[in-house]
């Protein structure tokens, strides 16, 4: 038999019985688990606080439940929120209906960018990218990548340099971060940013998961960025911009961590393809 757990540890005050752990790691864990009315929900147990986490929690639980996950309770170390059912939009894209869910993620953007207000400890985007600005790996990549990463850097400072309408953002906003409920398409699993609103839709160019011949087709990227930058009020040429800048930074933290994937740069080179036909 599961345990029942009062999870007044995890400072929420509710009851509830372990069904199974779905994460466990250094920073949390993460458990299916059921309500005293028998409900399922989420349970997420920080070892150490939420950290930078937080600020996605308050980002999400401001629009009560339209277009996102809710919570039942959020403190400094614990989450208790709904499980949604899915599917995602991303297993929706990779069912063949890749246009359909552009729209859908367009409309989605469009919807929780008019909604959104600031709320507390929101990242700056400027200062996600702030660490690229200041290490070199050349000696890890090769000269071609050395060129692309240096462009990639470049574009990334003006981007940040010249945002237009600084607002508050779900910072990881893409395909496999959207489930489909009774309600809806609701988002989770939020960064909470604040800054340029064509950074909300960035790092969706190389999604869905699981799909690269999709995600590195110049044609594909045109196509989403005029549906994206439409539900954005940027044009597609800036937004094209701010995925290469994504995308650089994310071959950043790749190359602190020691390796980069080669699909990266074929994404960068998609972007800035697509871009330049524009």
């Amino acid at each position: 038999m599961t345990p029942s757990v009062s999870v007044s540890q995890a400072a929420l005050a509710v009851d509830v019985t372990l069904k199974s752990c779905l994460q466990n790691n250094q920073v949390s864990d993460v458990w299916r688990v059921s309500r005293a009315d028998g409900g399922s929900a989420i349970l997420k147990v920080y070892h150490k606080g939420m950290g930078n986490e937080a600020a996605g929690f308050a980002y999400l639980d401001q629009f009560a439940g339209q277009g996102a996950v809710t919570f039942f309770g959020i403190r400094d170390n614990a989450v208790l929120m709904e499980d949604l059912p899915g599917p995602s939009l991303g297993d929706f894209a990779r069912d063949g209906h890749d246009e359909e869910a552009a729209i859908e993620l367009a409309n989605l953007a469009r919807g929780l960018q008019a909604r959104a207000k600031p709320c507390a400890n929101l990242l700056p985007v400027s200062q996600a990218f702030q660490p690229m600005f200041h290490e070199s790996f050349d000696g890890l990549l090769s000269p071609v990548q050395v060129k692309l990463y240096r462009q990639g850097v470049s574009v990334a400072q003006n981007c940040v340099q010249n945002q237009s309408r600084p607002c508050p953002l779900h910072g990881d906003l893409h395909h496999d971060n959207v489930l489909n409920t009774p309600r809806g398409y609701c988002v989770f699993d939020a960064k909470g940013m604040i800054g340029d609103p064509a950074y909300e839709l960035a790092n969706a160019f190389r999604h869905p998961r699981g799909r690269p011949e999709w995600t590195t087709d110049v044609a594909r990227a045109q196509r989403v960025a005029s549906v994206w930058a439409t539900a954005l009020q940027v044009t597609p040429y800036y937004l094209l911009s701010w995925a290469m800048a994504k995308v650089t930074l994310s071959i950043f933290w790749q190359l602190r961590r020691g390796q980069v994937s080669s699909v990266e740069f074929d994404h960068f080179e998609t972007f800035a393809k697509a871009r330049a036909r524009i």
